[in-house]
């Protein structure tokens, strides 16, 4: 069974939407996020004044259905969100990393950025409008240190609502062959073969999907024009009524991938089936569940204890 870790987040002003800190046990880094409005806030934290990588997120002004991504170092974080604020518009919140105990230096920082830009171009869910960086050359112990801490840096932002460091869909679906079942869905000639990894449904690459949209058709419309905006759907050089799936792609659901797929309204638990059973993907879900109850162990539950009635027994 898999180790779990343990996270403390602290709502600063008592709401999820101004400042959130975190931490991992006993590391010493620590994560604080930023809304745009609340950097007046965060001036007066004792993270502001400590040199760290930080990360900038918002809607991609190209395609606001996506996001984009600035990551940068700075040794005094404060002054370099304040820069930000004045001359880039994008972004809506920034993720800030420090070490509590002072340990971070300039080398460390440009480190950590480098290897962060690294991440997210490699994972490719987000935009990003900048280079790699330059790597400092440090000490074979001081590297092994930050690679640790960037690890804690990977495990903190999906936590913290930033999903861009998260592995690439082709790697999500291969992990899941080997742990969990594919799942096909036919129609109007369409053939697509999918897998669920945590909380997506990536349709794989060489899916096909219907090209001739339902009259009625309306949900997932606009999301089916940026997939062929992007190339994520080609034409089907052998058929004019389809397209192929050019990369492995992630929904957020096995309807929003069904839909896509038959170029019509669709409940993705019944039109999604195991493949090699023709159980649905309700069925499987379903008996999934059942399974998890059935071995669940016994939670004991205490017998009331007797409330007398204040009555003497003299």
């Amino acid at each position: 069974m898999p180790s779990g870790t343990s996270i403390k987040l602290f709502l600063v002003e008592g709401s999820p939407s101004g400042l959130v800190t975190a931490g991992i046990g006993q590391w010493t880094g620590q994560a604080i996020v930023v809304p745009r409005s609340k950097v007046a806030d965060f001036s007066s934290r004792p993270e502001a004044k400590r040199p760290g990588v930080y990360v900038l997120v918002g809607p991609d002004p190209g395609n606001e259905d996506h996001e984009r991504v600035y990551v940068g170092e700075t040794e005094l974080a404060l002054e370099r969100i304040k820069e930000h604020v004045a001359k880039v518009d994008f972004w809506t919140k920034a993720c800030v990393f420090t070490s509590s105990d002072g340990s971070l230096t300039k080398a460390h920082v440009k480190y950590l950025e480098s290897r962060l830009i690294e991440v997210v171009k490699d994972r490719g869910r987000a935009a990003m409008g900048q280079n790699a960086s330059s790597r400092p050359a440090l000490p074979e112990a001081e590297v092994s240190d930050m690679e640790h801490f960037l690890d804690r840096v990977l495990v903190l932002l999906p936590v913290l609502g930033f999903d861009f460091t998260r592995p690439s869909p082709e790697v999500l679906a291969a992990a899941a062959s080997t742990s969990g079942p594919t799942f096909e869905y036919t129609v109007k000639g369409a053939k697509a073969r999918a897998r669920e990894v945590d909380e997506e449904f990536i349709v794989l690459k060489g899916s096909s999907a219907s090209a001739r949209p339902a009259k009625s058709w309306d949900t997932y419309r606009d999301l089916h024009k940026e997939l062929l905006a992007e190339g994520v759907l080609v034409q089907d050089p052998a058929n004019a009524d389809l397209y192929t799936f050019s990369r492995d792609y992630p929904f957020k659901s096995p309807s929003a991938a069904g839909t896509v797929v038959s170029a019509s309204t669709v409940s993705g638990r019944a039109v999604w089936r195991v493949e090699g059973t023709g159980q649905t993907y309700g069925e499987w879900q379903d008996a999934k569940i059942e399974a998890s109850e059935a071995t669940a162990p016994a939670v004991m539950v205490a017998a009331p204890v007797p409330v007398g009635n204040g009555s003497s027994a003299d």
